[in-house]
């Protein structure tokens, strides 16, 4: 409110706070590491001090989304199967964009490999549920309830731990019943 109030009486340009600019902290050798705000803003995760509490060990992370790369080198380390494709209804996942990628390595890329990004949850175990999203790639289709229902049925019968979704659709019984 000082400030605003110094602004505001136009004798001066601005007025703002001096504020701190803590040293970002790099506790692997990620090369990207730096550049995950949320996982080093000291108003964030704060990932360097939550992984001497856990680091997902034992955990089993589904990503529900486009697919993702089962061969990626900051993911392939902690793919415990070959996924699934809930528009085909088999296995291997396939790939239809980036995102579920990207996704992946958000929740648990390996961390201390000298490649790219470090995970929430590093040591955590992945499995990918492929879906069609509208803007996929330019593929043609589309995802009914019936798929994304079979998309979170799969990886719980799998013994997913976390069921990662970064989607939004509209609610069906099918979808309802596959989450209770």
């Amino acid at each position: 409110k000082v400030c605003q109030h110094l602004v505001e009486s136009k004798q001066f340009v601005c007025a703002e706070p001096d504020m701190y600019h803590a040293a970002i902290t790099t506790c692997v050798n990620d090369p990207l590491f730096t550049t995950q705000w949320a996982l080093t803003n000291i108003n964030g995760i704060n990932a360097c001090n939550a992984w001497g509490l856990s680091t997902g060990i034992g955990t089993k992370i589904a990503i529900v989304d486009e697919g993702f790369e089962n061969n990626h080198p900051d993911l392939s380390a902690n793919v415990i199967n070959t996924g699934y494709d809930a528009i085909f209804g088999s296995s291997p996942t396939l790939v239809y964009g980036p995102h579920g990628t990207a996704c992946a390595g958000i929740a648990a890329a390996k961390s201390n490999n000298a490649v790219g990004i470090a995970g929430v949850a590093p040591n955590a175990q992945l499995m990918s549920v492929s879906v069609l999203f509208a803007n996929s790639s330019g593929i043609q289709g589309s995802t009914t309830s019936a798929h994304w229902a079979d998309a979170i049925l799969w990886p719980m019968n799998q013994g997913a731990d976390v069921i990662s979704n970064s989607w939004g659709t509209s609610s069906s019984a099918l979808i309802t019943a596959a989450l209770f």
